[in-house]
């Protein structure tokens, strides 16, 4: 779905990926903006997390902590892929160094109770 456009698509990406009595197990979320809004419609639709739906989203909200459920999400370090971009476009400006470049920032999964 477009970003932009987040949570006017949301009711509708859900509802897409649930039709037809299809089983869905879990859902993994690319932003926690998404999630949340996600976590409304989900909630909305008598949906119960864990226990109908798992849910797993990237990066963690406030708003994780006031849910029934805690969320599980994949912590990026921001901090240093924010120095790694910072390192890549400074070395891109001072040599003629190639374009692309590949970098390897770890993460680590925060287990809440959404993905039990």
């Amino acid at each position: 779905m477009p970003y932009l456009d987040y949570k006017e698509h949301v009711a509708d990406a859900i509802a897409q990926m649930l039709k037809d009595g299809d089983e869905v197990d879990a859902l993994v979320f690319a932003t926690n903006s998404i999630s949340v809004q996600a976590l409304k419609v989900i909630h909305s639709r008598g949906i119960k997390v864990p226990d109908d739906l798992r849910i797993i989203s990237f990066d963690e909200s406030d708003t994780f902590e006031f849910f029934y459920s805690t969320i599980t999400y994949i912590k990026q370090n921001l901090n240093e892929i924010s120095e790694k971009a910072v390192q890549l476009l400074i070395k891109n400006i001072n040599t003629s160094a190639p374009k692309t470049a590949k970098v390897i920032v770890p993460s680590s999964i925060v287990l809440g109770q959404s993905s039990k």
